[in-house]
């Protein structure tokens, strides 16, 4: 992903990018129905993932994240976050 962000395009294969560019998953492992689990991130790897999407995007994410199971699949997850994403106009506090 580049440093231009459209919060609007976010898809599964955004989050399939992110995963691979971010957090080194393999290629092999990213597949729109693997689970989160399947994929090897937890609970707090997710927060990892809300962390960057919010540096990515400029928003901060507001509740809808929670939504996230580690045993959702990527097309689940990344529908839960683009809802996250368009639900949150307020711009991330930027040190």
């Amino acid at each position: 992903m580049s440093d231009e962000f459209d919060t609007a395009e976010f898809d599964c294969d955004s989050l399939i990018q992110l995963l691979r560019e971010e957090f080194a998953v393999p290629a092999d492992r990213l597949r729109r129905d693997a689970t989160l689990e399947q994929v090897g991130l937890d609970s707090l790897a997710l927060l990892e993932v809300v962390v960057v999407l919010q540096g990515r995007a400029g928003v901060h994410l507001e509740d809808e994240f929670f939504d996230i199971r580690p045993s959702d699949t990527l097309e689940r997850a990344a529908e839960t976050l683009k809802t996250a994403l368009s639900a949150s106009p307020v711009p991330a506090v930027r040190p």
